[in-house]
């Protein structure tokens, strides 16, 4: 599943790990784990709803969020189909692309980061799990 929350920003549930995608600031992490709970009951509420101020606050310190934007919304998602041998997909086109990730879904890209192995970097505020 993919929600686009912002209109530069995607989050997705990959390894059972939440991932959010920044297309404005080209980058990508892991939403740290004690904030992963309150994000996906946010996701996965079955209504629309304003984000938890938790959430808020992950999405404002990350920058992802910023003066202007519009509020973040949970009413946006995309069912994708993760195939079942994604490990050996990752590895190959990790193997065969120049840049070290082919290029595809939002999706296929964080599950290929989170199978493949991904930098930890301290959001302000929010410890390293």
């Amino acid at each position: 599943m993919v929600w686009r929350i912002l209109p530069h920003a995607t989050c997705c549930r990959a390894t059972d790990k939440l991932f959010l995608l920044d297309l404005r600031q080209d980058r990508y992490f892991c939403v740290p784990e004690k904030l992963a709970a309150t994000m996906l009951a946010w996701l996965e509420c079955g209504f629309s709803c304003a984000p938890p101020k938790a959430v808020n606050l992950l999405l404002e310190r990350s920058r992802t969020l910023r003066t202007g934007d519009p509020e973040a919304t949970n009413a946006l998602r995309e069912h994708i189909a993760i195939p079942e041998h994604i490990d050996e997909l990752a590895r190959a086109r990790a193997a065969t692309s120049a840049s070290g990730l082919a290029t595809g879904a939002i999706a296929s890209r964080a599950v290929a980061i989170s199978v493949t192995g991904y930098r930890k970097r301290q959001i302000a505020g929010f410890p390293l799990d």
